[in-house]
């Protein structure tokens, strides 16, 4: 049996001044297992203390977020999808340093929070597609479902920050909370458990 094991990285980086693009320079990334990823749990937080990037413009903070995405079709599509965040390429700055949004500071890693469950609700959706269609998928098809299924996340994740604006206190980020704890329940089933060991 031919193996081909590819990894790909989706970038889902965020601002405090609202630049929420992809550099797809680096779409392609070969640390499954660095020692600066933080992958998805339900119980792992967006904590200050995981920011450890130096900053590198006059925002306040910048959070990198991907996915790592391993498969091998042989016989049967096997395939192990993870969320992370990338603690190295991640900066925030003092609250000290927040200007007129000190307050924010104690805000962002809730909304980070939100988007790293939306992220892995994103994931669910994408392991129910290649788990459902698996005899159906090709190489072609299954680089597509990865494509269409970020494209997907990273533009409704979009709409929601958009919506939010810059008010992210808790009576703005429950409700959001609310409707993402809802999503990753009716996808349970697909959550990482249904990973492949590749």
């Amino acid at each position: 049996m031919t193996i081909r094991t590819i990894l790909v990285l989706l970038l889902f980086g965020a601002t405090s001044c609202g630049d929420f693009g992809r550099r797809w320079s680096d779409y392609i990334e070969y640390k499954f297992n660095s020692k600066n990823s933080v992958y998805w749990t339900r119980e792992q937080m967006i904590t200050s203390d995981l920011f450890v990037g130096e900053p590198r413009n006059d925002g306040t903070y910048y959070a990198y977020f991907g996915v790592n995405f391993l498969w091998d079709k042989g016989d049967k599509l096997k395939f192990n999808i993870r969320i992370f965040f990338d603690k190295k390429k991640s900066w925030i700055k003092p609250e000290s340093e927040w200007g007129d949004y000190p307050g924010q500071f104690h805000q962002v890693p809730k909304l980070l929070k939100l988007k790293f469950d939306y992220l892995e609700f994103g994931a669910r959706r994408l392991r129910k597609y290649l788990t459902e269609k698996n005899e159906e998928l090709n190489d072609d098809n299954v680089k597509h479902a990865v494509d269409s299924h970020w494209d997907k996340a990273y533009q409704e994740w979009t709409e929601i920050q958009r919506e939010l604006g810059d008010d992210i206190s808790d009576s703005k980020l429950n409700p959001v909370r609310e409707m993402v704890d809802k999503k990753l329940q009716e996808l349970v089933d697909f959550d990482t458990k249904v990973n492949s060991d590749l």
